[in-house]
């Protein structure tokens, strides 16, 4: 069976449009993490990191979060170390740092948090 020229470009198209809002839809996360980060801010769920810095030398960073009651700790990962914030902020000062979740978070939680460069 041989399909009319006009039905056959109604479904290339068709395809083509479901297939860029797939990617569009998977890119929707990455999107977000970046604008988050642009302003200084995260958030991470359950089995997610999430990178501060990553630096040649030494900078220092203070890193915020806000404790509620269904939330946990933060855990701070820094240059092979690691420390937990569970609420208000911390410095420090590493080549490189990484935050995630000190426990297990409820299904539809995420850590909220905010950190900023210091400069001394």
């Amino acid at each position: 069976m041989q399909l009319p020229r006009s039905k056959l470009l109604a479904i290339v198209c068709g395809g083509t449009f479901l297939g860029l809002s797939s990617v569009a839809a998977a890119n929707i996360d990455t999107v977000d993490n970046e604008m988050l980060a642009m302003s200084g801010e995260f958030e991470v769920g359950n089995h997610e990191t999430h990178l501060i810095a990553s630096h040649k030398q030494d900078e220092q960073y203070r890193i915020c979060v806000h404790k509620s009651r269904l939330s946990v700790p933060l855990k701070v990962i820094y240059d092979g170390k690691e420390d937990t914030i569970s609420n208000g902020c911390t410095d420090f000062t590493a080549m490189n740092i990484k935050v995630e979740p000190a426990g297990k978070l409820s299904p539809d939680v995420v850590l909220f948090g905010k950190y900023e460069r210091v400069h001394g």
